[in-house]
């Protein structure tokens, strides 16, 4: 792989320099086809003010449904998660968009970006749901 085809795949993804990134059951051709990083990211479980942006690799419905709370309570404000599936797992009806999307609508999280296949695997790209507007506050009158 060249530089610029990583660099375009970082960009895609949105991993910038100076984010905090959580990589989750990476397979091993994915990670090769990241490397290397851009200067300023930094590869963290764990952050005190959440992680920018988690790249997780869901084998089976029950693995996403496991982790997917976990993975949401760890995020930053302004955060993304991206949910990677294989393709086969798709095709077999086990795992899928619409499951992926259900699933992060329970933990309130939504979906705003769709990743075509690197590699065998589809993702989605979970963030925050937004909060409605906020209502005017009512006035009261005599």
């Amino acid at each position: 792989m060249t530089k610029e085809e990583a660099c375009s795949l970082l960009a895609f993804l949105g991993i910038r320099t100076g984010m905090t990134l959580s990589l989750r059951n990476i397979p091993l051709e994915f990670q090769e086809k990241l490397l290397p990083l851009l200067e300023g990211v930094h590869v963290l479980e764990v952050c005190k003010t959440g992680v920018d942006m988690t790249l997780f690799f869901a084998e089976s419905q029950k693995e996403l449904v496991k982790h997917l709370p976990e993975l949401s309570r760890r995020m930053s404000v302004n955060g993304k998660i991206w949910v990677f599936f294989h393709i086969d797992m798709a095709i077999e009806g086990g795992l899928s968009e619409d499951f992926v999307r259900l699933t992060a609508l329970h933990v309130g999280l939504t979906d705003d970006r769709y990743c075509p296949q690197v590699l065998g695997w589809l993702g989605l790209r979970l963030r925050w749901r937004p909060r409605s507007k906020r209502l005017e506050k009512p006035s009261f009158c005599c």
